[in-house]
């Protein structure tokens, strides 16, 4: 399982990708842990609620994907009050990427969530303090043939990192080229992708996961976009 780290219980939302987002619509993840408490948990999976005024501007679509599985992303429109309901089949200790996007180019930033025996929690990331990725959350590339692109990972932290990289779906838009299996402490790495145009009119979309299993359990995802 790709889970633990530290519980973020602040509302987290600020534009985020390689380029910046003019306009993304906004969310406070304290609103989405909120609203769900009050659903009801169907067996299996869970209903992901936020009550009205959660989403502002109240525009644009709620994807929510299971990082665990390579199942579609389920996608929910916001509702004209800024709230919104998604149930998804994600079972218990899976986890979920959520995020609202008003377009390919406006959207917020993505935040996991933990799928637990009474409902949902935040995913938790026990080294997020000493292992730094970036681009931390998305990748996003030009329209071009052939994109060459990198996350670059840091470790701070005072043991040997060791972690798995692989694709959600392995879209072939995307292919991995290279990846580190151990990062010594002080040191850095960086995985290397190859991102192929998709047909016209075509958005591609994957998740890279990156698995650490040392020191502690623990998941970098890196949603990746490519459009023509």
């Amino acid at each position: 399982m790709r889970r633990l780290g530290l519980l973020l219980l602040l509302p987290l939302w600020v534009a985020c990708g390689i380029n910046p987002q003019p306009s993304p619509p906004n969310l406070e993840l304290g609103s989405v842990m909120e609203g769900s408490r009050e659903a009801s948990l169907r067996s299996p999976g869970a209903t992901l609620f936020a009550p009205p005024g959660s989403v502002m501007p109240p525009v644009g679509v709620v994807v929510v994907t299971r990082l665990d599985e390579a199942d579609a992303p389920i996608v929910e429109p916001v509702a004209p009050d800024g709230s919104f309901r998604v149930f998804t089949p994600a079972l218990t200790s899976e986890e979920v990427r959520v995020q609202v996007r008003q377009s390919i180019e406006d959207r917020a930033r993505p935040f996991d969530l933990l799928v637990t025996s009474t409902g949902i929690a935040p995913a938790v990331r026990p080294l997020e303090d000493c292992l730094r990725a970036e681009p931390p959350f998305e990748l996003a590339s030009e329209p071009a043939d052939l994109v060459r692109a990198e996350v670059r990972l840091q470790n701070d932290c005072a043991e040997p990192v060791t972690l798995r990289t692989s694709l959600r779906v392995d879209d072939p838009a995307f292919t991995i080229d290279s990846a580190p299996d151990v990062i010594d402490p002080g040191a850095s790495a960086s995985v290397e992708l190859t991102v192929v145009r998709p047909t016209a009119g075509v958005i591609a979309e994957d998740v890279l996961l990156i698995a650490i299993d040392e020191p502690a359990r623990d998941l970098r995802a890196i949603s990746l976009f490519s459009r023509r």
